[in-house]
This record gives structure tokens, C-alpha cells and sequence, in this order.
């Protein structure tokens, strides 16, 4: 592969410079700002061969534009880090004073009750309507480790306020520090519905932001639902393609509106380059292009702010910048009047 900026391949930026032999520090983000990341093991590029800045929409090596745009990262919700964490200890910590207090209650309880024997027609009456179910119940708990009750316990709190699949939850429970026996003995032992967990946790991502149908199932494979389970969730949450909201549009519909509203919150696109885009998220070019013309945009303007983008980080004439904007997506027209507007 030659020297050029590329999409980052490690994702935490839009783009990363390739010196011809390693993934280099110099990185640039979506707002269009070059920096040296300082993360340990990333090769720098030599003094001497300064890389050329790359236009906003990434650039291959060579120096034309990519029609590739950068795919929205995926953003896995891992609790076990930053506000998380504290959130689950105390949840841990809620876990074990329960426990604790739970067995000192029992304790009082048992002592409060001892009294002398009551008649054998009343016990047995009280073994006959607790049934086979609290023997099983109790063969359970006896049969369970102090580190197995914890972990169930843990499970148990960990789904009171969160969704979860079972590896995703045998992976947090691993987190915490409980062996991967008994983290597994623990969401194995509980009871749930794995389905329902991933419409949870599907409603949960469609709250924070926009999903196509294929990229939501691919979210929620990511975080460890079966294809089958994530599907249903996702099916479930979207409320299936067809279906309609009071506007009119479908849930497929809405989902690429916002997508699209995002886009153009953070970056200038053409038309058919917004449009590609949303397809390159999973949206089908109906429900993208539906997406597109919906939307309220001065398409001269968006061909505007991508000239001044691309002359804030490299020099153009007049006819390549047009033609760079043409490149994009941009008309002729809409080329030629945003170089006329910022002075070329």
C-alpha cells in the first residue's frame, strides 16, 4: 500500500497517514484537525516527509478522493469503565449488603419463631401447601457456593436496570471478578428472556441514535445476541419496515431522516453523496433517498462549506476545486458557485 491518508483503520479517527510501511501517529479528526496521536507503539512519519493534508471526505494515496466514506463506528456499551463502574459497584456493594442483611434478617427471624413445637397436623399442613416446587427450591440454594449465590445475585441486579445477552452478561460478571463457572452458573441460573433483552437493549440504541435494520442487528450481534435474537429485537424495536408513523413515513424512513440530520450536523455532503452514505449504513437507497429529499438543504451552501473545508487544509485552483467538488457529488453548478463564493 503507498504513502497516503486512509480511513483509520483502528477507528478512533476519521483518518490515519500510512508512510508506506506502518500506520503512523498522524491522524486527523471529522472536524478537519490534524494532531499527533500519543498513543505508545504508533510509528511516526519521517520529519523530513511531511504528509499532504487530505481533503475531508478521505483521500487514497495519489491524492484523489475516496468515494468510500467512513463508516460510523460502533460503539459497544462496555459498563465496566468510567461512570460505570461506579454505578456497578454500587450495585455490587447494594448486592452483598443485601445479602448480608437478607441472612441477618433470616437469622432474627429464626430466632424470633422458635417457640415450642406446634402440632404435627399444622406442619404438615405447612409442608403440604409449600408443594415439591420449595423443596426444589431449597435443594437449589443448598447445592449453591457462596461465589455461585453472589454471582446470581450480581446477574439478578445487573438486569434490574440494564439489557443484557448471556455472554454479554457472563462477560460483565467475568469483569467483576467472579470465575467464568460461576459467572455462567449465575445467568444460566436466573430467569430470562433472551429476546426480550435484546428489544431492550434495541430500544435502548434507537434512543441515543439512529439505526438502519441491518446496521441495529449488527449492533446488537456485536454485543453478543445470537443473529436470530437480534433480529427479532431489532424487528420488534423498529416495529417492522412496513409500519408507519403519523407522518406517514416508515420506521426504515425516520431512521435514515435522522442519520442524515446527524450527517450534516458534523460534515458537508453532496445529495448523491449523503445518499451514498446512508446506504453504506445498511439503509436501502429507497429509504435513503426518501431520507435525502426530505430534509431541508441548500445544497449550494453544503457545496460552500466543503470548499472552505478543503481550502483550509490545502491549496487549490479554481478549476480543481471545482472539479474536487464535482468529485463529491456536487453538480457543476453547485461546484462552480461555491468556488465563485470563497474567491476563486
Amino acid at each position: 500500500m503507498e504513502k497516503g491518508w486512509y480511513n483509520d483503520p483502528h477507528g478512533r479517527y476519521l483518518r490515519r497517514y500510512f508512510d508506506g510501511t506502518d500506520w503512523t501517529s498522524q491522524v486527523q479528526t471529522s472536524a478537519g484537525e490534524v494532531l499527533t496521536e500519543t498513543t505508545p507503539g504508533v510509528a511516526q512519519p519521517p520529519q523530513s516527509d511531511t504528509p499532504v493534508l487530505p481533503p475531508p471526505q478521505g483521500a487514497p494515496a495519489g491524492g484523489g478522493i475516496s468515494s468510500t466514506p467512513a463508516k460510523k463506528s460502533k460503539k459497544k456499551l462496555w459498563i465496566g469503565v468510567g461512570v460505570g463502574v461506579l454505578i456497578i459497584a454500587g450495585i455490587a456493594g447494594a448486592a452483598n449488603d443485601s445479602s448480608s442483611n437478607t441472612n441477618e434478617s433470616s437469622t432474627e427471624a429464626t430466632k424470633t419463631d422458635e417457640e415450642p413445637a406446634s402440632s404435627s397436623d399444622s406442619s404438615t399442613a405447612n409442608e403440604s401447601s409449600n408443594g415439591s416446587n420449595q423443596s426444589d427450591s431449597s435443594s437449589t440454594n443448598e447445592s449453591e457456593t457462596t461465589s455461585q449465590k453472589n454471582a446470581r445475585r450480581s446477574a439478578e441486579s445487573y438486569l434490574d436496570f440494564m439489557a443484557f445477552s448471556r455472554s454479554g452478561l457472563i462477560d460483565q460478571l467475568e469483569f467483576e471478578g467472579y470465575s467464568t463457572a460461576d459467572a455462567t452458573y449465575a445467568v444460566d441460573a436466573v430467569d430470562v428472556d433472551w429476546r426480550e433483552q435484546a428489544v431492550k437493549s434495541a430500544e435502548s440504541y434507537l434512543d441515543s441514535m439512529a439505526f438502519s435494520r441491518s446496521g441495529l442487528i449488527d449492533q446488537l450481534e456485536f454485543e453478543g445476541f445470537s443473529t436470530s435474537d437480534a433480529t427479532y429485537g431489532a424487528d420488534q424495536a423498529l416495529g417492522g419496515s412496513s409500519s408507519s408513523s403519523s407522518s406517514g413515513a416508515t420506521a426504515g424512513q425516520e431512521n435514515a431522516i435522522r442519520s442524515a440530520e446527524s450527517y450534516l450536523d458534523f460534515m458537508a455532503f453532496s445529495k448523491p453523496g449523503l445518499i451514498d452514505q446512508l446506504e453504506y449504513e445498511g439503509y436501502s437507497n429507497a429509504d435513503a433517498t426518501y431520507a435525502v429529499d426530505s430534509l431541508n438543504v441548500n445544497w449550494n451552501e453544503q457545496a460552500v462549506k466543503s470548499a472552505e473545508s478543503y481550502l483550509d487544509m490545502m491549496a487549490f485552483s479554481r478549476s480543481g476545486l471545482i472539479d474536487q467538488l464535482i468529485f463529491e457529488g456536487f453538480s457543476s453548478s453547485e461546484a462552480t458557485y461555491a468556488a465563485d463564493r470563497v474567491g476563486l
